[in-house]
């Protein structure tokens, strides 16, 4: 009953604590120009050339694992590219993202797309949401919110380009949300017996003081067996 019960304070602690994390931490504290690591993706999944340019900025701070993902379409040729994504790793993507931060072959909206996701967790990210770019009309866009709870608060990011409001995650991340559980099951445990020896040995404490038996609280004045005659505990 008490590994039941431990149990499910720590899948709560789980998505209490990503939630939390999700209020309240900022991915882009050090700036949104700053990212942790950048990469370029492979390119091979675009099997018809739909896409020439596929790059992927990762921002982490502790509690957030934030991705921006951003793709051209091959009729782009009026954008002037810089170095990125070329110049850079290929597979920085944490692979439990899956294929929600790859491109959308079915999306020709624009020559330019964008995708963001923030994962949110800790002490390793659990549960993650993910934000699209929708172009309204020529540089005026909004972002629509997937596997989340849209909130109205924002971020406070430097630069208005990945700026949207937050939300509260609900795609689990099963290896960091099993980690997590693992943990904080750990913790709750831990508490517990602590509680249980900090309470139970007070509790032997003050019956010994008054002549009881330290297991039952029998009172034991009078009685000169070895044992508790009510529950058989041996007497010390």
């Amino acid at each position: 009953m008490v590994f039941v019960v431990t149990g499910l304070l720590a899948v709560v602690t789980t998505v209490a604590v990503s939630w939390g994390c999700a209020l309240w931490v900022d991915p882009f504290a050090n700036g949104s120009d700053n990212p942790t690591r950048v990469g370029a993706s492979d390119l091979d999944i675009a099997a018809d050339a739909t896409f020439n340019c596929w790059g992927v900025q990762i921002f982490e701070a502790p509690g957030v694992t934030s991705i921006r993902s951003v793709w051209y379409d091959e009729d782009a040729t009026n954008i002037s590219f810089s170095s990125w994504p070329y110049d850079h790793p290929k597979d920085v993507l944490p692979r439990y993202w899956g294929d929600a931060m790859r491109p959308d072959l079915t999306d020709t909206s624009g020559k330019g797309h964008l995708r963001l996701g923030d994962a949110w967790g800790w002490p390793f990210v659990a549960i993650w949401t993910k934000w699209r770019r929708v172009d309204v009309r020529r540089f005026v866009h909004i972002y629509e919110c997937d596997h989340g709870i849209r909130l109205n608060s924002r971020v406070s990011r430097s630069g208005g380009y990945l700026d949207h409001d937050r939300a509260l995650p609900l795609a689990i991340i099963w290896q960091g949300f099993a980690l997590n559980t693992l943990v904080y099951w750990a913790a709750w445990l831990v508490l517990y017996l602590m509680f249980v020896f900090t309470v139970g040995g007070a509790q032997r404490s003050v019956r010994r003081r008054k002549g009881r038996c330290t297991k039952c609280g029998y009172d034991l004045q009078g009685s000169a067996g070895e044992r508790c005659p009510e529950c058989g505990t041996q007497l010390q």
